[in-house]
This record gives C-alpha cells, sequence and structure tokens, in this order.
C-alpha cells in the first residue's frame, strides 16, 4: 500500500488556522480521524473519500435542480469558503463533479463575501450552487442574492454553439459543513477505514481509481473554471478554460517545478486568485503533501520545498527555510533587489489567466536588472505583433505586443458574457487560437528568455503626461533601480473626473528599505501617515533616477510603509492614500539664520566662516547637527568663541579666553555646542542663558533669495551630463553625507554624484593650487578649503562610503576648513554607530589610496595626536604597531611617539585634555613619554604650557576625583618606569 499512497499525507496546514472562525471541532473531526492521524494532516485516503463524496453531492444537486436532465449541460457552481482545510477538498470536489456525463459543474472560485463586485458577478453568472462554509457567509451571499432582480428566469446559455450552460434564477446556498459533511461523517469514516484496511493493492488501487477526482475521464473540450479578473479596466472579467488547456497546465507545472511525492506545495493565492486551484490541483496530481499557510505566518513548521505567489507576498511573508527547491514568483514584475544577491532558488513566471494560470517559467537572472520571464511551457508558443490593431507578427527579438498560443489557449478560450470584449483578445489566426495579452516585450536572444516590459495601454500601461506618452512600468523599473532605497513603488496616473483632456499627473508612492527610513528618522507609527517628498537628497536621487530610467519624473513621490494589496497579493491602487503629510516639518526646514535672533544668524555666520559652507548654505537648517556639517571639537572651540565675540561686543582674536582658552560663564563652554540635539537645540540653550537678549534688532541675511533659489535648484530636473546636474547631484551627496543619510549617499554615487565639487577652484590667486603648508593663516585656510564627501564620509567612519569615493577620485590630501586631513577626521571622531573596527578599515583604504601615516594636519597634528583626542584605543593600538613596523629616514620611533602640535601637545596631553584614561593607559604601554620637557616659549599660540600631570590636576582634580587618581596613578607609574 506503502507504493499506492505517494505521500504520506495529502494535507497539511498549521495550528493557526484553527483560530479562523469556522474552523470548529466539528469541521476537524469531521476531516480528521484522531486514531490514524494528527489534527492537522489528512491522509490520501481521507481526501479520497471526502471529496468522492461531496463531488456526488453536487452533482445529484446539479441533476435534481434542472429540469430536462437527459441532455448534457454544465453548471455554474461557485465556491465562496476563505482559506483554510475545507478549501482545498471542496475545489477538488467541484473539479472532480466536471467529469460526470449528465450534469457537469464548472468551477467559479470567489469569494463573495468581500467581493465589492458581487452583484455583477452573480447576474453575469447566475449559478446553480453556491457552496460556502458557515452560516454566517451563507447569510451574506443570500442578502446579495435577494438584492438581485428577482424577475429572472433560468435558462440555457450557449457558451459556444456545443457547450450548454445552464443559468439558474434562483441559486441554491449550500454550508458544506453542515449539510454535507456532519450528516454523513460516520459514513464516510468508514468509507476511509475500508481504505485503509484494503486486503490487496489491487483493491485498495481499484477504490482510488473510482473516487480519485484528480484522472480525467471526461471530455477535454469542457469548461473547467472560470475566473473573474478586473485586468486594467476595473470591470470583472471571467475568464473561461478548458479542461484539457488545466491538464496540460498541470503536466506543465509539476514538470517546470520537479514536483513529486516528496514534495511539500504551500498554498499562498488567494481563493480568487487562478494559482490557488492550479496549486491545489497539480500538488495532488503528483502525489505531493499540500501546505496550507495564514498570509501573517513568518515560518512554516514543515518542510516546505516548492512555493508560488507574487513578489510583493514574498517580500511581506517569505522566510527563510533550508527546504527550499523552487520560489516561483509571478503576477507582477520582480523588483531589482530580489534579481540581485539572492541565496534562494527564485524562478520568474509570467502569464494571463485568460490563457490557464500561467505559461512562462525560468530561474531570476542577476545579469541585468529586466524583467526576465523564462521561457514558455512544453506546447506553449510566445509571439510578437505589432502594437497596433493589424496582425503584422514581427520577429522575436523586436519590441511589440506579446502573443500567446499553443495548448493553453483553444477554442474555449474566452471572456464570459462577454463577446465583443473577446473578438479583439481571442482570436484564431491560421487555425491557431491566440491571446493578445497587451503587454510589451521581446524575447532576448543573449539569455534565450523572454523580457516583459509593462502594459501598452491603460491605467497601468501608457498615459499622456505634459504632452508625452510615457508607460507607468517604465517610470516604476527607473525608481527600482536606487537599490537599498526604494523597496517597492507603483506610480498612479490621476485625473480629474471632470478633465476631458489626456492630461494626466503621475504620483509615485514609495515604500523605502527598513535602513533608509532609520536614516531619514521615519517612524512606523500606528497608522503611519503617508509623507510627501518635498526636498533633500532623496528628491534629488528621485529625481535623477526617473530622469536617467525614464522619460518623465513624477509630479509627487509618496512614501508610504507598504502598499495596499489586492485579495490576489499583487499590487493595487486601491487604498492609497489620498492625505499627504511634508515628510519634513516647515520646523526642520527653517534656515538656522532666520531662527531665535540674533543668536541664530551669530551661530549661522560663525558656522559659513569656520566650517567654509559658503556654498552650502542651505544645509544650515536648525534640524542639522554641528557633527554632521563636519565640526570636531577644535572647530567648537572657535565658534563658540566667535559667538562670545558677537556677545561681548570684541574683537574675535586667539587671546580670547586666557592662558588655556576657557570664556567666562558656562554657556560658551564648547560641550554645549557638541553634545546638542541640533543646531537649533543649541540657539535655545544659548537664548535661556541670557545669551543674545540684549541685541533683538538683528535682521535675516540679506542672501535668503541666493537661499531659496539654492533650494529650488535642489529640487529641479537635472539633465544628463552637464555641469548643473553634477552639481546637483554632488550638493546632494554632502547634504546626505551631513545629515547621516549614507544610503542615500551610496545610492547617488551609483547615480553618478561626483566625489569633488565641480564649482569650487582649489586655488591661490597665482593661480597655482593650494597647498595647507603655504597658507599659515587660518582665516585664508577657510577661503581656500571646506568639507568634501569624502571629510563627512570620514567624520562618519562609513567604510563603504570612503572606499566608494576613494574609487570614484576623491582626493586624500585635500584638507577641510579646520585644515584636518581625512585621515585625521576618521581617527578623531566618534559616533555611536560606528565601530573602531570600522573606522580602522577606513584609515587603511586612505593609506592604500597613497596617504602618508605620519602626515600633519593644520595643527601639526599626527594620527596618533588625533585618536588620543576621541580615545579610541583600537585605532591607538593598530596605528602604534603600524608605525613600529614602518621605517622612516630621519625619524625614530622615539620621536614619533613625542611629536607635538601648535599648542606644544604630545598625544598624552590629548589623551588626559578630553579624560580617556584607556588611551591614555595604550600610549604609555607604548612607550610615549608621561612627562614630556616643556619648551622655553610658545611661538604659535597663546595657550599657557603645562605638563600632563598639571592639566590633570587643573581639570579633575576638583570636578572628577575618580577619574584624577587613576590618570595621575597611570602618569607616575609611566615616569617612574622611565626612571628605572
Amino acid at each position: 500500500m506503502e507504493s499506492i499512497v505517494l505521500s504520506p499525507h495529502a494535507l497539511v496546514w498549521e495550528a493557526s488556522c484553527h483560530g479562523c472562525s469556522y474552523y470548529s471541532p466539528e469541521l476537524l473531526n469531521c476531516l480528521c480521524d484522531d486514531h490514524t492521524t494528527t489534527k492537522n494532516t489528512l491522509s490520501y485516503s481521507q481526501m479520497y473519500a471526502w471529496v468522492s463524496h461531496l463531488s456526488r453531492q453536487i452533482h445529484a444537486s446539479l441533476f435534481k435542480n434542472t429540469p430536462g436532465n437527459t441532455v448534457f449541460r454544465q453548471y455554474p457552481v461557485i465556491v465562496s469558503i476563505p482559506q483554510g482545510p475545507l478549501l482545498p477538498i471542496v475545489i477538488a470536489a467541484v473539479h472532480a463533479a466536471n467529469r460526470y456525463p449528465t450534469a457537469s459543474a464548472i468551477l467559479i472560485p470567489c469569494d463573495l463575501t468581500t467581493a465589492t463586485t458581487q452583484s455583477t458577478i452573480l447576474q453575469s453568472l447566475r449559478p446553480t450552487l453556491i457552496l460556502v462554509a458557515n452560516e454566517t457567509d451563507a447569510s451574506i451571499v443570500q442578502q446579495q442574492l435577494d438584492r438581485m432582480n428577482a424577475s429572472l428566469s433560468s435558462h440555457v446559455r450557449n457558451y459556444r454553439s456545443d457547450i450548454p450552460v445552464w443559468q439558474a434564477s434562483k441559486p441554491r446556498i449550500v454550508n458544506v459543513l453542515h449539510e454535507w459533511m456532519i450528516p454523513f461523517q460516520t459514513i464516510v469514516q468508514e468509507q476511509i477505514q475500508q481504505l485503509i484496511n484494503a486486503p490487496t493493492c489491487q483493491h485498495f488501487q481499484e477504490q482510488i481509481h473510482a473516487y480519485d477526482p484528480i484522472q480525467d475521464i471526461a471530455p477535454p473540450e469542457r469548461l473547467s473554471h472560470i475566473v473573474f479578473t478586473s485586468g486594467t479596466s476595473g470591470t470583472p472579467k471571467g475568464c473561461c478554460s478548458s479542461r484539457q488547456a488545466l491538464q496540460h497546465y498541470i503536466q506543465c507545472k509539476n514538470q517546470r517545478h520537479q514536483i513529486d511525492s516528496k514534495s511539500y506545495v504551500a498554498l499562498a493565492s488567494p481563493l480568487s486568485f487562478d494559482p490557488c486551484l492550479g496549486d491545489i490541483l497539480a500538488t495532488w496530481t503528483a502525489g505531493a503533501t499540500l501546505v496550507l499557510l495564514l498570509s501573517s505566518n513568518k515560518s512554516s513548521s514543515w518542510p516546505v520545498t516548492h512555493i508560488l505567489c507574487t513578489p510583493t507576498w514574498w517580500n511581506h511573508y517569505g522566510w527563510s527555510n533550508a527546504a527550499w527547491q523552487v520560489i516561483a514568483l509571478g503576477g507582477e514584475a520582480i523588483p531589482p533587489k530580489m534579481r540581485t544577491g539572492t541565496q534562494w532558488p527564485l524562478h520568474a513566471t509570467y502569464g494571463v489567466t485568460e490563457a490557464c494560470v500561467y505559461q512562462t517559467m525560468g530561474p531570476i537572472g542577476t545579469a541585468d536588472l529586466k524583467n526576465h520571464v523564462g521561457t514558455p511551457f512544453s506546447g506553449v508558443a510566445l509571439s510578437i505583433v505589432s502594437e497596433t490593431d493589424s496582425w503584422e507578427f514581427l520577429t522575436p527579438t523586436r519590441v511589440g505586443e506579446i502573443v500567446i498560443s499553443g495548448t493553453l489557449v483553444d477554442r474555449l478560450s474566452g471572456y464570459w458574457n462577454n463577446d465583443d470584449a473577446a473578438n479583439p483578445k481571442f482570436i484564431q489566426h491560421q487555425q491557431v487560437y491566440s491571446y493578445r495579452t497587451g503587454d510589451r516585450g521581446y524575447f532576448d536572444s543573449a539569455t534565450n528568455d523572454w523580457v516583459v516590459m509593462g502594459r501598452i495601454q491603460g491605467q497601468e500601461g501608457m498615459v499622456k503626461y505634459q504632452g508625452v506618452r510615457v508607460e507607468l512600468s517604465e517610470i516604476e523599473s527607473a525608481l527600482l533601480q536606487a537599490v537599498g532605497i526604494v523597496r517597492d513603488c507603483i506610480v498612479v496616473a490621476q485625473k480629474d473626473d471632470q478633465d476631458t483632456s489626456t492630461a494626466h499627473t503621475l504620483v509615485a508612492y514609495l515604500v523605502l528599505e527598513e535602513t533608509c527610513r532609520r536614516e531619514l528618522l521615519l517612524s512606523h507609527s500606528e497608522p503611519a501617515p503617508a509623507l510627501l517628498c518635498t526636498s533633500g537628497p532623496l528628491l534629488t536621487l528621485l529625481h535623477g533616477r526617473c530622469q536617467r530610467g525614464a522619460r518623465v519624473i513624477p509630479t509627487a513621490f509618496v512614501i508610504v510603509p507598504s502598499l495596499p494589496m489586492s485579495p490576489t497579493g499583487k499590487r493595487t491602487t486601491v487604498g492609497l492614500p489620498k492625505e499627504w503629510f511634508p515628510m519634513d516639518s516647515p520646523e526642520s526646514q527653517l534656515h538656522l539664520s532666520e531662527y531665535g535672533l540674533p543668536v541664530g544668524q551669530w551661530l549661522a555666520e560663525s558656522l559659513q566662516e569656520c566650517l567654509n559652507l559658503s556654498h552650502h548654505r542651505r544645509v544650515l537648517t536648525v534640524a542639522a547637527t554641528f557633527g554632521t556639517l563636519g565640526g570636531d571639537s577644535l572647530a567648537a572651540t572657535r565658534v563658540v568663541r566667535a559667538l562670545y565675540a558677537h556677545h561681548a561686543s570684541v574683537d574675535n582674536t586667539r587671546f580670547l579666553g586666557g592662558d588655556y582658552g576657557t570664556l567666562p560663564g558656562d554657556a560658551f563652554a564648547p560641550v554645549h555646542l557638541l553634545r546638542a540635539r541640533n543646531l537649533g537645540a543649541y540657539v535655545d540653550f544659548l537664548m535661556s542663558q541670557g545669551i543674545g537678549t540684549g541685541k533683538t534688532d538683528h535682521s535675516p541675511p540679506t542672501d535668503s533669495a541666493t537661499l531659496k533659489e539654492e533650494n529650488a535648484l535642489l529640487t529641479s530636473t537635472p539633465a544628463n551630463g552637464n555641469s548643473s546636474s553634477d552639481t546637483i547631484w554632488y550638493d546632494a551627496l554632502l547634504e546626505a553625507l551631513q545629515q547621516g543619510q549614507c544610503e542615500i549617499a551610496s545610492a547617488l554615487l551609483q547615480l553618478g554624484a561626483p566625489a569633488q565639487d565641480p564649482t569650487v577652484m582649489t586655488a591661490t590667486t597665482s593661480g597655482k593650487r593650494a597647498r595647507l603648508g603655504n597658507i599659515s593663516s587660518r582665516n585664508e585656510r577657510r577661503k581656500h578649503f571646506q568639507s568634501t564627501p569624502l571629510h563627512v564620509a570620514c567624520v562618519k567612519g562609513r567604510y563603504s562610503i570612503v572606499s566608494s569615493l576613494i574609487q570614484k577620485g576623491a582626493r586624500w590630501n585635500i584638507p577641510d576648513a579646520s585644515g584636518l586631513y581625512p585621515l585625521h577626521l576618521v581617527a578623531c571622531s566618534r559616533t555611536h554607530d560606528t565601530s573602531e573596527e570600522e573606522r580602522w578599515k577606513c584609515l587603511e583604504c586612505l593609506l592604500a589610496a597613497g596617504a602618508p601615516l605620519t602626515i600633519k594636519d593644520g595643527n601639526q597634528q599626527s594620527l596618533l595626536h588625533a585618536a588620543a583626542r576621541a580615545g579610541h584605543t583600537f585605532l591607538l593600538q593598530q596605528l602604534l604597531t603600524l608605525w613600529r613596523n614602518t621605517s622612516l629616514r630621519g625619524s625614530s620611533l622615539e620621536d614619533r611617539l613625542q611629536w607635538r602640535d601648535v599648542w606644544s601637545r604630545t598625544a598624552v596631553h590629548w589623551a588626559v585634555l578630553n579624560g580617556h584614561w584607556e588611551a591614555l593607559q595604550v600610549l604609555l604601554e607604548a612607550g610615549c613619554d608621561p612627562q614630556p620637557l616643556l619648551p622655553h616659549k610658545q611661538k604659535r599660540s597663546s595657550v599657557a604650557l603645562e605638563t600632563p600631570l598639571e592639566m590633570n590636576d587643573r581639570l579633575y582634580r576638583h570636578d572628577n576625583p575618580e577619574l584624577h587618581q587613576q590618570m595621575q596613578r597611570l602618569l607616575q607609574e609611566a615616569m617612574e618606569k622611565r626612571e628605572k
């Protein structure tokens, strides 16, 4: 008997299905025999017995309820049962009832409890039977029938000349569980036991054949099923298929998917989607196990090997599973991200419901991001015709309309009750039945795959926008090229109902990747709003992608948490939000110079001068942060000093702050600027301390018009290949990095954003390139140098961005406005989301590009100074190891360890100054002098000279005694060791 029952189970379902309202203990007791199986499995003997019983009940109802039953007729039977254990049993039973010679059933899967087009479908079909799962569903359907025209009469309609179909005036609603299953539960279970206890294999095989719902012994030229799909018109269309077409589809599907008795096939399609009935019948034909899933399941307790679903479904509910053999995706275009770098056995499918489920399949290729859909099934042919109404056949490699012909399209293929609509689509050409899909595509001879490019006409196809006819799928494909940014998108052509012109407004609804959402500080609050992208690097990136990959740019880009799904698991425009909110609040986009006058204006002017942001003033918004603009502790000291000079109405000189650069009052401590949440919060803090309250007559900067022009330029349409687009993309790249949007920065680099500013010439008045060593004045340095994307990426410590910029030609030997080289910015910066290991990779990348290990910045600080300032112990260890293994002519390791900056401070000084006792310990263990000799006088700075011990006493003796003791102990132990 094991050789006959090909699989241990016919049907299994997840335990969570028990939560569904109609999966009551009554149903489970009917389906499952407690003595032979568990509560969530169904054996083949149980499945065959129940299907046989139900198919006989269906046949008896059809034969009983129709007059003149001696003449063969077909009868529409609607199955309106939610997904669960009962659904595949009923589907198979209706399919089995199609083989009887006197009354043959036509399967119509349709959820009448939720469909908005119930009335249209019921009036068009006028079925004989409507099969439901419980009393609640029966009541809903009955109410719908009561609202229909009661004057309808029963009659026979010839779908074709030799295919009479009975249309009833009063369909009968059958509660399958309570009318056909529970009353006969004992009889069916006895029949199951007889099958299991069959004395011989031959007897068992005869029983199986007698009740087999799969073996098709009926004439093939019968209507098998009708699946309603709205298509692109929005009007339900019943797509008819023959038993012959369904048989061939089942055979081809199992062959391509390599489904056998050991396979576990997941049912991921809902009832109204034709892959649902195809999966059920094909799985049981192969003797495989059908696995029912709830859409919310992220995993399965069964070793699922095969699944057929939409890309949208897989993005939402797909899970990791080592048993996967085939993951077939279809129903819509596969996003580029899913076509690259996947570890799963993904396959693309393509087809139309009009030709029986789908018609092509093939492994997803990674050679390019085109929508490859594989090759046709055996017996199926694809060809290309002109997109006009004429039947002008083209060579397959030319772009045109795809036409399907072969075994899945025959004389019974067509639209139910809609002959006029069928005429231009279903054509008999040279004795071959064909269907014009309305899809544009071609045959790719390089890969031997077919490529589908999207719809030709309709809402999902070509529309007129600003006088140009464009394809919506072309825009979607261009936006999906922003890998790492856009996970999914749909472009909608909107038009006022009263507008009689052909013009449309295009709106792109985008689902962003989770990392990108976090960097944009977008939350997933419930309900999450639809956010209109109004400005910023993301908008520039989206414009650039559309300009590169499509002919037009949508009017609006709206960020949504997810796209609505239709009942068939595809993306749909129904349910897209109509109300949008600005992604950036007006407050966060307010320019700093217009906020908290006069302090905001003082701060904006100081930042522009200190960080050389004169060409990028628009980034100085209330929401910007000091660190992302390229500021560090040294720059903070200069900015605060400038603010104090404004407040006290004194000249801004290096002598402000006395011997140690300490300004009077706590308000002007640099730590407040470094720790401020954003620049707006820092202005609020200063004003709360009474700063600027004596001067309130300051007006906004005179260049506000210039700022508006720059903002308008940012959102303008870039043109390929000109300096304007380079400038726009460079500014967007710099702004993205300054705002911490590293994923957008990476996408901009892929788009072609330049690594160097195309508008700024770093040259002296004599025409030579400016060099840091030739410019002694700090004010002059700020005129010649400014922060580049490489500088900001180094502050962030993002290796992927740094390496990409170096590959695109970013220069490691250009300092920023503070005189810091990229190497120093990596070493002296700290961010919570970057590890020291990643910062070391950035340093290695810069060193490999040619940057010298011993490079000094404008303050004569080495990499050891920079790492000690930030307290990077790992970087210090790696740098010291590298210095030991590198020999430099004229400089010993001992000398390099004692290098002094313009303030005559060594790395040990800076570790003490910033309170990093771990970094101090690393330096002292490496041989750094704990008490370096003081020079006789300070030439380049007014800061007083002091030893590390003196500095420790001044800073921490009273404010932090514990830290003071720790550092004093380390310094004294190192001094005693050196004396020995």
